[in-house]
């Protein structure tokens, strides 16, 4: 990735996100980190991320880290970026829609044992929890059935990913683990970032 390259997607994950440079830094240093740690690229993160982290982040609560862990958890199904991000759109798409989900929508989280109000009720209050509740709860349907029931929820085109999701659950909850500790991970980063973006500092200026 060339300077420029570099400076343009931080500049797009700091619009998107509305992150400080603070806390852009700290999101390198996550992106960065998690890439070494389990089978997510830094580089294919990074570009889910600038495609959807925006998304994730205005309709959740979770934490900057905790949207690279699962960002980094679709880029690990290696089914491509743009597979992964719109995956990971419609999954979150999906535990936050609430009200006004189809019949055929509501037999399939009843199937689940869940109610589609209070996943995204909770996905406000513990992101990273009602994530995994789901995607267990989705790993104990049958085989018969489970396909069809991802298909009612999060839409035909994301459910290659999401099964791939599904069987590497422990990868997953590994990729949260990993980013919960900030020490872990901080500072990793900066002095990569400062020798990519030193002749772009510009934009920089003009955003900060």
């Amino acid at each position: 990735m060339t300077a420029d390259q570099a400076a343009d997607t931080v500049v797009a994950l700091k619009q998107s996100m509305r992150l400080s440079v603070k806390e852009m830094m700290s999101l390198g240093d996550a992106i960065n980190y998690i890439g070494d740690k389990t089978a997510a690229g830094g580089k294919t993160t990074t570009e889910i991320l600038k495609r959807q982290g925006g998304y994730v982040k205005n309709t959740t609560k979770l934490a900057n880290e905790e949207i690279v862990a699962l960002a980094a958890s679709f880029d690990s199904t290696k089914q491509g970026t743009e597979l992964a991000a719109t995956a990971m759109k419609n999954f979150v798409g999906a535990l936050t829609r609430g009200k006004g989900v189809q019949k055929k929508e509501m037999e399939a989280w009843q199937k689940l044992g869940l109610h589609p109000v209070k996943v995204a009720e909770q996905m406000q209050k513990d992101g990273r929890g009602t994530i995994m509740k789901v995607m267990k709860a989705i790993s104990e349907v049958n085989d018969a059935e489970r396909a069809d029931v991802m298909t009612r929820i999060f839409k035909k085109e994301s459910i290659g990913v999401i099964a791939s999701l599904l069987s590497n659950l422990e990868g997953m909850d590994k990729a949260f683990e990993e980013l919960g500790d900030s020490g872990r991970y901080l500072g990793r980063s900066q002095g990569e970032y400062e020798r990519q973006l030193s002749g772009v500092n510009a934009k920089w200026t003009v955003l900060g």
